[in-house]
């Protein structure tokens, strides 16, 4: 028997996006006038677990001057 790859769709790859502090650290503040909490791994932390997990950094940016001086993470599933 022959599977047609037609029946069968393409694995579809697995993007993962965030804004992250520029290193380990916890913030608490408010937003809305409700309590927000905030923490963040330092860069070798992300890499580590992201790696353990099957993603591969595709872009990591420290402060980027075009987005809010935000850092910013993306990763694909490898």
């Amino acid at each position: 028997m022959t599977v047609s790859s037609s029946c069968c769709p393409r694995r579809r790859p697995i993007s993962w996006i965030s804004a992250a502090a520029p290193h380990h650290g916890e913030a608490i503040g408010s937003f809305e006038g409700e309590p927000l909490y905030h923490g963040s791994l330092d860069a070798a932390e992300y890499r580590s677990l992201l790696a353990a997990q099957g993603f591969e950094v595709v872009s990591h940016v420290v402060q980027d001057p075009t987005c809010g001086r935000h850092t910013i993470w993306l990763a694909r599933l490898g």
